[in-house]
């Protein structure tokens, strides 16, 4: 509660309705006129077996870029955010969407603002899917693009999923950073829906710029890329024999994030002014995604953005 209160965020909306509801809150930030909504979610290995399934959905994106009619979103996600409500009749993405302008129109009254998404687990893959289709819609007021900042979220869409959202990236509409740990199970899974083809082609793929924290003692490796079939089929190999669920709880994250700012900070000050790496944002990261690939060690120009994550 105290770094919450020194942050300057205000929690104004709750949505927990029900134990089985989608459960969400959403903050803002009146010094920097920002909106921030986070989402709640854990799953099973039981669970992310059961709910591996995809399910169709008209594509948001079809007519603007003459893309495919239909992308593929697992089910697990889908349902809970995409299901109407009985009550209300309205989706979640949809009734975020009134909310944040709602709260919009009190907070700055015309003027625009920032909107961030965030999730842990299958809070996660909600808040990616969510600020997907929030990113389709123009008609929302916003001075940047939509940031969405997952960690330890799982895979939650196919082939087609990935290249619409890949659309909004190139447009400067939506940017996304993945966190993930080091061999985290969750994040490596699922691979693809076990009623579904086994052509490489149907695999569940992640989407956004993808940030892996290492262990104490290294660095991070950042990548922004489609992976190929060698690469994910190394993946499902170490999901198997070296993924760990340990590694996929929050304080898990916060422990590694907090000594990330602590080495940076450690490291800095030894250097001279003028050998001293500054900051980028997520922003400046999608900028320059074309031109690099980051390995996780401390040497060169690496450190300019490995430590992206504390500047979000």
């Amino acid at each position: 509660m105290r770094n919450l209160t020194e942050s300057g965020l205000e929690v104004v909306w709750i949505s927990d309705r029900h134990p089985s509801d989608v459960s969400y809150c959403i903050c803002i930030n009146r010094i920097t006129s920002s909106i921030i909504v986070v989402f709640r979610g854990d799953e099973s290995v039981l669970q992310r077996v059961k709910d591996s399934k995809m399910m169709e959905h008209e594509n948001p994106l079809a007519d603007e870029f003459k893309d495919t009619d239909y992308i593929k979103i697992r089910a697990a996600v889908s349902k809970k955010i995409l299901t109407p409500r009985l009550d209300t009749k309205m989706n979640i993405v949809d009734e975020i969407h009134y909310r944040v302008e709602k709260i919009r129109r009190e907070l700055t009254g015309r003027d625009p603002c920032h909107l961030t998404i965030c999730g842990h687990s299958l809070g996660g893959g909600m808040a990616a899917v969510t600020g997907f289709y929030l990113a389709c819609k123009k008609e929302l007021n916003l001075t940047s693009p939509i940031q969405v900042v997952t960690f330890a979220s799982p895979r939650v869409g196919g082939h087609e999923f990935q290249r619409s959202f890949q659309r909004l990236e190139d447009s400067g509409r939506i940017l996304y950073a993945r966190f993930t740990s080091e061999n985290d199970l969750i994040s490596l899974r699922p691979f693809l829906a076990l009623s579904g083809s086994w052509k490489f082609e149907d695999w569940y793929r992640h989407v956004g710029m993808h940030v892996c924290l290492g262990g104490i003692d290294q660095g991070f490796n950042l990548s922004y890329r489609q992976l190929g079939f060698p690469e994910e089929l190394m993946n499902l190999m170490k999901s198997y024999f070296c993924g760990h669920s340990k590694r996929s709880s929050i304080l898990e994250y916060h422990r590694r994030l907090i000594h990330a700012r602590k080495e940076f900070l450690s490291r800095n000050k030894r250097l001279s002014k003028r050998k001293q790496k500054k900051l980028i944002t997520l922003q400046e990261c999608y900028s320059l995604h074309e031109s690099f690939e980051v390995d996780g060690d401390m040497k060169g120009s690496s450190s300019l953005i490995k430590y992206v994550l504390i500047a979000i």
